[in-house]
């Protein structure tokens, strides 16, 4: 579905908190107003107001992100080197349709991250700031499990796990985090159902108590049952795709809740 000439793009209800970062080494991210047109791209894909293979006129991004032509292009230059839109000669910009099997490892190299950061984070101080930020996530968390739709859960426990990287103290976690854009399939795949199966409260009030307190074995003693359940669904998921199974969900018309 284009976007029309002029048209605005549909707001997202709720949308996920993820702090601006521009991390060590990320030269082509040095300007403010680049990093701002990216994030809003990114989110407005992540959050289903664009979807894959829908096409992204220039002019109407210009118009909806007051930024210059400039800042546009070299933004969708940028993603498009991180694999979130498509480029192509003499037809423009789309976004990208995700590869199953790419999906797949995402979610590999996701689970890889998360523990590594947390095992980096309780192996140090951690500092008043990083402890209001997990304890804000966590709030965030808790939230959307009690009244909030899926997708607010999801976000929820994405932001609480992008806000471990951003606070264990090595900025490159938090970049690859961010470059993943993970939430771009999460949302499409066939992975909202394990939200449901989970006591996110639980889980989550108990693992946050062991980290502020630096006791590892504890947190991954409630992380350890939720990341296995994921990792069999993406282990089943990785087996439907060797069967030749789309485990995306890519139609361009379909919105979740």
């Amino acid at each position: 579905m284009p976007v029309s000439k002029g048209a605005k793009l549909p707001r997202a209800t709720i949308a996920p908190h993820r702090p601006s970062i521009l991390p060590a080494g990320s030269s082509v991210r040095t300007s403010s107003r680049l990093a701002e047109v990216l994030r809003k791209i990114d989110d407005a894909i992540a959050e289903g107001r664009l979807v894959p293979g829908q096409r992204l006129v220039e002019a109407d991004l210009t118009a909806e992100f007051a930024a210059s032509r400039s800042v546009i292009r070299e933004a969708l230059r940028l993603l498009a080197g991180e694999g979130v839109v498509e480029l192509t000669p003499h037809r423009g910009c789309r976004v990208r349709r995700i590869d199953p099997q790419r999906a797949v490892y995402m979610r590999d190299v996701f689970s890889i991250l998360f523990r590594g950061s947390l095992e980096i984070l309780v192996s140090n101080p951690i500092g008043p700031a990083a402890r209001a930020a997990l304890k804000g996530a966590l709030d965030q968390v808790v939230t959307a499990a009690k009244s909030g739709t899926i997708r607010d859960k999801i976000n929820a426990t994405f932001n609480y796990h992008f806000t471990i990287a951003t606070n264990c103290g090595n900025p490159y976690f938090a970049e690859v985090f961010e470059r993943l854009h993970i939430l771009h399939f999460v949302r499409q795949a066939e992975y909202e159902s394990i939200h449901h199966e989970i006591d996110l409260i639980a889980v989550y009030k108990n693992a946050t108590s062991r980290i502020l307190k630096r006791d590892l074995a504890g947190a991954r003693a409630y992380f350890n049952p939720m990341m296995a359940r994921l990792d069999a669904h993406r282990r089943g998921q990785a087996e439907s795709v060797k069967k030749g199974k789309n485990i995306l969900d890519l139609r361009a018309d379909r919105r979740r809740p």
